[in-house]
């Protein structure tokens, strides 16, 4: 139970007071006589003065009491939750990276929300109940719906905005919707300029700052030499001094660290050699206002190298330039004749392979097509092909190579299918109808490009990661080899020990919310290791933040006083006719006596 008015619990002193009237009333013993002219005058007149006697426990005194500590409740103003709605507090808290910057007063823009967002609760009083959302391009919600005050402040605590620059919109809506009408709203951010939906205010706790941030960072094979390459910049009006470190992890050994000028509003790009075998490394900077976008954690790309097996003709391998082409992809392309990941061929067959290609010259008539051709260009296959100027030549399509169907078109002349794709569970079989010797496509730039796109296609097909480096905010992927049982539970624990379960059966993904060093387990065996690492250079940009406050604008079509003045209004009249009702039952207990006499 809480009270509207705690003060007039002072009224509660009339208890003492109908007391102290009992103890100290004058009372006359009654006597019956036969009449009052038989006593002197002087005998009926009253000592002057009250005395104290002893108290009598009548039916009236304890009415009174008891309406004397119904007065007081009914002043206070009592709020049961049972009977009346306790105030909802919505808070909005934007979860964009530049929000754990630190001010020049050495507080973190975040810190200063949770401030607000303390004093916030304490105004509302000890029975509010919380509702706490954090934005992203999926919102969600970090506390309740309807949380107490204290898991709110629990919560709270575990708040670390690390988030890409996103839309809040969708969190305001989902805010909006689970406040209604009657509750209080509060969008906490660190821009000015930003701004809220009828019924929810603004502050912005932001603070204009210069800040220098690693915007990109890669290694990569160059020459047969692993090189890094690094670019940065200063978000100020101008050069900013800083150092570049270089550490290897796991013993924290420098490997490099120099001092640097990064010119402001331009992109300063570095390229280090690494030595043969290093494993992961850190990329540092001097740290300044945001810690987030000075530290880049970098792993060693595992081989992920496709298998391919040509089983066609020599004379068909001829035409098609299969071995100079697929040779000039370099280490990613291990060529063998046996079990592969990538089969070529001239009829579909079963296998091990996770992608086969099946190239088809088809059967009599042979019809040729100039284009234009019409292309699924969001397929990734089919990535920076253009066929422009290609002559296609290809037989009759019921006949190719025994293929009944060519699955989903990729490739259209007119309504005829040229390329197409056929998902067979875990396999993906590609169908190309060709005719090499009267066609130019595979003299033209678009036949190493779209083999180049095989083997991506089959590569990402690989057991295992596709990539241990990633952007915060993009998912991680993990696919399982054949032989592992889907139904074992995957996790992803943060460098915090947070563990995040997996989506999906045989493909496994994990978003990702803090940067750090990830590590996926599969019970208490570790399986991988990821680098989850922010860049934003519209949130390391921290020049537009600042302060500022915004009232609530008044939704419309909503009278929130009514709605105030409604609770605890059950209450109050519950203990009004209560009160009535003692008044009026000891009125009755009072005149029983003169009642009975004027019966007599």
């Amino acid at each position: 139970m809480t009270f509207a008015s705690p003060m007039a619990l002072l009224a509660l002193l009339a208890v003492p007071a109908v007391l102290a009237l009992h103890l100290f009333r004058r009372r006359y013993r009654p006597r019956r006589v036969a009449g009052l002219f038989l006593f002197a005058p002087d005998a009926l007149v009253a000592s002057a003065g009250r005395q104290r006697t002893p108290l009598v426990r009548s039916t009236s005194l304890w009415l009174e009491l008891a309406a004397a500590a119904l007065l007081a409740l009914w002043l206070a103003g009592p709020r049961l939750s049972f009977f009346g709605v306790p105030p909802h507090v919505v808070i909005v808290l934007d979860d964009s990276a530049s929000m754990s910057a630190k001010g020049r007063d050495g507080v973190a823009f975040a810190a200063r929300a949770r401030d607000i967002v303390e004093r916030e609760l304490r105004a509302a009083g000890g029975d509010v109940r919380v509702t706490l959302v954090v934005t992203g391009q999926r919102p969600r919600v970090l506390c309740g719906p309807n949380a107490p005050a204290a898991v709110a402040s629990s919560a709270l605590s575990t708040w670390n905005p690390q988030r890409a620059r996103h839309d809040m919109a969708p969190a305001l809506a989902l805010a909006n919707e689970l406040g209604g009408e009657r509750a209080t709203m509060l969008f906490v951010t660190d821009d000015p300029r930003a701004t809220a939906p009828a019924g929810c205010a603004v502050r912005s706790v932001g603070e204009s700052l210069d800040n220098a941030a690693l915007v990109h960072a890669r290694r990569a094979l160059h020459d047969g030499q692993e090189r890094l390459f690094v670019d940065a910049t200063a978000f100020a009006g101008s050069t900013l001094q800083t150092t570049l470190t270089l550490r290897a992890l796991g013993d924290a050994k420098v490997l490099m660290s120099r001092a640097i000028e990064l010119p402001g509003d331009r992109v300063a790009r570095f390229e280090l050699d690494l030595p043969t075998g290093t494993g992961g490394i850190e990329v540092t900077l001097g740290g300044d206002a945001l810690v987030i976008d000075d530290a880049c954690v970098l792993l060693a790309e595992p081989p992920r190298s496709v298998g391919v097996a040509v089983r066609l003709p020599a004379e068909r391998i001829a035409e098609l330039h299969l071995g100079h082409a697929l040779r000039a992809l370099g280490p990613a392309v291990q060529l063998g004749s046996g079990e592969a990941d990538l089969e070529i061929c001239a009829a579909p067959s079963e296998g091990p392979w996770s992608v086969q290609v099946v190239i088809a010259a088809g059967v009599e008539p042979i019809d040729a097509w100039i284009g234009p051709f019409l292309l699924e260009r969001r397929h990734p296959l089919l990535r920076g092909v253009t066929l422009e100027g290609v002559i296609w030549s290809a037989g009759r399509l019921g006949g190719i190579g025994g293929i009944g169907g060519m699955g989903r078109g990729l490739v259209f002349a007119g309504d005829v299918p040229l390329l197409g794709e056929e998902t067979l569970g875990d396999q993906l079989r590609l169908s190309l109808a060709l005719q090499p010797a009267r066609s130019n496509l595979v003299t033209s730039p678009d036949w190493p490009i779209l083999l180049a796109n095989t083997v991506d296609l089959a590569r990402a097909r690989l057991p295992g990661a596709a990539q241990v480096n990633v952007r915060l905010g993009d998912a991680i992927t993990w696919r399982r080899r054949p032989s592992d049982d889907a139904r074992d539970e995957l996790r992803l624990v943060d460098a915090e020990g947070n563990a995040t379960l997996g989506v999906g059966a045989r493909v496994v993904t994990f978003d990702t919310w803090r940067a750090g060093l990830h590590r996926l387990m599969r019970g208490e065996v570790e399986q991988a290791r990821f680098a989850v690492n922010f860049a934003d250079p519209r949130e390391s940009d921290l020049r537009g933040c600042g302060s500022a406050t915004l009232a609530a604008a008044p939704r419309p079509q909503a009278d929130l006083a009514a709605a105030a003045g409604e609770r605890g209004g059950v209450e109050r009249r519950v203990l009004a006719f209560l009160l009535l009702a003692l008044a009026a039952l000891d009125w009755l207990v009072l005149s029983r006596p003169r009642m009975t006499q004027a019966l007599v």
